[in-house]
């Protein structure tokens, strides 16, 4: 299932209603700064792994990656085939990962 947002609040939204496993999100998106959407997911039971997409490749960047647990990040261009050998490891990743601990509400709305 593809689910799309154009924003961050309308992605939360979402991802308050249905369980999302892989979450891909360009660093751009308008609504928070990326690493305070990964913040904000943290506030979602099950959060999905986040896997960021980019323009351009920055050591920053995947800095940030591994120090807000994101899942990794793709630099455009990509292909096809190495978009779907991450999403699966993604996938499996979710599923191996515990549950968040409960928290009242989702943050970042």
């Amino acid at each position: 299932m593809l689910i799309t947002a154009v924003t961050w609040r309308d992605a939360l939204k979402v991802m308050g209603t249905i369980t999302v496993s892989v979450m891909l999100c360009d660093h751009t998106l308008s609504g928070l700064e990326w690493p305070d959407r990964h913040v904000a997911l943290r506030g979602i039971f099950r959060s999905p792994a986040l896997l960021l997409l980019s323009d351009v490749t920055s050591s920053t960047l995947s800095e940030d990656v591994l120090r807000f647990e994101a899942f990794d990040v793709l630099s455009r261009p990509f292909t096809r085939e190495s978009l779907l050998s991450t999403l699966e490891f993604a996938h499996i990743h979710w599923e191996m990962r515990p549950p968040n601990p409960p928290k009242i509400g989702i943050t970042g709305i």
